[in-house]
Parts: structure tokens; C-alpha cells; sequence
């Protein structure tokens, strides 16, 4: 048998969150989708998340992380912090502060350096960065003297697989929790 592998291009950012949502514990054990697509502030936030520790998780997906990106992400982090009751009273058993304020995370397909240095002058409490790749594959059967239906594909699938980039909040706490 043999196996091609293709990367699988995704035509939209909607079919991206779809994916992000269905590997959300792919990308971080313990994390579950509170909501998607919310606007807080002025600024779509792609998927509210819970992580293990009972922290709210801003998830921001996109296909390369830049300025629009991120500002979308400082307005929905501003936010929380400057509206906690009503983010108490859409998630009741998030607790959000400045002494607890959210997590941010970027998934993206291609991240910049110059992203990396602009959200280490942010000086967030805490961000993480995860880059992903799609690829499809087939396993083909070799073709033989009898006819065969189609093209002979035994099985496709499609995979979503992830990356950390280096921790890039100020704290490291990232990298460190990742390594437990």
C-alpha cells in the first residue's frame, strides 16, 4: 500500500475554528469551549475557553498572526478586565480580575517574529503561541489485473497537528506548565 500525503488547504477562518474546536484538548489537556465567535468589547474573540485550573482562555485562530490579531485580542482582554461582572454573569464559575485576569492564545498557521516581540512589549500576564499544519493522506492499494472501483483509495483522513512555539509571556509560566 502506498501512502500520499497532502497539505490540506482550508479555504476559510470558519472552517479553521471548526477544526480548533474539535482539538481544543488536542492543544492543551483540560481546556473546554465556553463559547465561540462572542463579542466583547469591540472585538470578535474566536473561542471562550475554560482551561483545567478554572482560568478563562481567550482563543484567537487565524492563518498568520498580525497586528489585527492582536489588537483584537488586547480590546477582548481590556475588556474582561474593565467588565468582569459581565463576564460573571454570561460564564458564573469564571472568575476574571486583574489578580486573575484571562490567558491568551494565538492559533495560528504561520507566526512572525515580529509578532513574538510585539506581545512580549505588551507585557500580558499570560500568552500562549500554537502554530498548526492540516494534511490530508491516502493510503492507495497498488493496482492489479483486475478492475478496480476508481482510483483504489483504502482510506483517507485528515489531521490536525500542532505545535507550541517558544512560552513568549513575560512570566514563562507557559512553558512551564507545559513541561509537567
Amino acid at each position: 500500500m502506498k501512502l500520499v500525503v497532502r497539505k490540506l488547504e482550508i479555504p476559510d477562518l470558519g472552517q479553521l475554528q471548526s477544526l480548533v474546536i474539535e482539538h481544543l484538548d488536542s492543544i492543551e489537556p483540560g481546556l473546554s469551549v465556553l463559547d465561540s465567535r462572542l463579542l466583547l468589547g469591540h472585538a470578535n474573540v474566536d473561542i471562550v475557553a475554560l482551561d483545567a485550573e478554572g482560568a478563562l482562555v481567550l482563543v484567537t485562530a487565524g492563518f498568520t498572526a498580525d497586528e489585527d490579531m492582536l489588537l483584537k485580542a488586547v480590546e477582548a482582554y481590556s475588556w474582561c478586565l474593565e467588565y468582569p461582572d459581565a463576564i460573571r454573569r454570561l460564564y458564573p464559575s469564571v472568575d476574571v480580575s486583574t489578580a486573575r485576569p484571562p490567558r491568551l492564545m494565538f492559533i495560528v498557521e504561520r507566526l512572525p517574529d515580529a509578532f513574538h516581540r510585539k506581545i512580549k512589549q505588551l507585557g500580558f500576564s499570560e500568552v500562549d503561541c500554537v502554530s498548526f499544519a492540516t494534511w490530508t493522506s491516502t493510503a492507495h492499494r497498488p493496482s492489479t489485473s483486475t478492475p478496480s472501483r476508481g482510483c483504489g483509495a483504502d482510506r483517507l483522513s485528515q489531521s490536525f497537528s500542532l505545535r507550541r512555539s517558544p512560552a513568549v509571556c513575560p512570566s514563562c509560566r507557559c512553558a512551564a506548565r507545559r513541561s509537567r
